[in-house]
């Protein structure tokens, strides 16, 4: 009998086989109705497995598994010790930035430490929807859906440490010019100086 690994976030489906170094076999959007707000399970329909809910979600989830999709066994995990197992450890500090939050996690010795770990309600589509906000403000003759915002994001954002590698990253990139499906051209480096500046 061979596993399956499935990963239910609140933008996207990852399905496949639990074959190592092997990527998921079904990646998706999320098709329900807004099930995870920020990270956590609305609805009813608790089938993210994430370090701070509460027990009778984990309970409605096996119920679900074992009576609406009739499987024959099931574990689930926390996803920051599985995320640690894949890389040959079982201590250490994960850090995953979701569509709807970020969480902070400590494992020791394949647990996690519950007082350690930490959860920021915010994550990618806070920063989708700011990159929408300052377009606005510096391209205000563009009208960009929100699709597309997320993509230029997805295509031209970065991260530094410092102010100092923000200002050598500033420079040191070309100015970019990305073109709409619908023909309009907008600029995303104004739009990504915008956000680090009102940081």
């Amino acid at each position: 009998m061979e596993a399956v690994v499935v990963d239910v976030g609140s933008k996207l489906l990852k399905a496949g086989f639990a074959i190592p170094d092997q990527t998921p076999g079904m990646i998706i959007p999320t098709q329900m109705k807004q099930m995870l707000d920020d990270g956590s399970i609305t609805y009813g329909s608790p089938v993210d497995d994430v370090t701070i809910d509460p027990v009778a979600n984990k309970e409605y989830l096996v119920q679900l598994m074992f009576e609406n999709f009739k499987i024959s066994g099931f574990y689930a995990s926390e996803q920051s010790v599985l995320s640690l197992y894949a890389v040959g450890r079982i201590s250490g500090c994960t850090v995953d930035i979701g569509h709807g939050k970020i969480d902070i996690v400590l494992v020791i010795e394949g647990a996690v430490h519950h007082l350690g770990s930490r959860r920021f309600e915010f994550g990618g589509t806070n920063l989708t929807n700011f990159l929408s906000q300052e377009h606005g403000k510096s391209n205000p003759q563009v009208n960009i859906s929100m699709s597309d915002v997320e993509k230029i994001k997805e295509q031209y954002s970065c991260s530094v440490e410092d102010e100092l590698a923000y200002q050598k990253t500033q420079y040191s990139c070309p100015v970019e010019k990305h073109t709409l499906p619908d023909g309009q051209v907008c600029f995303p480096n104004s739009m990504i100086v915008l956000t680090c500046d009102t940081d």
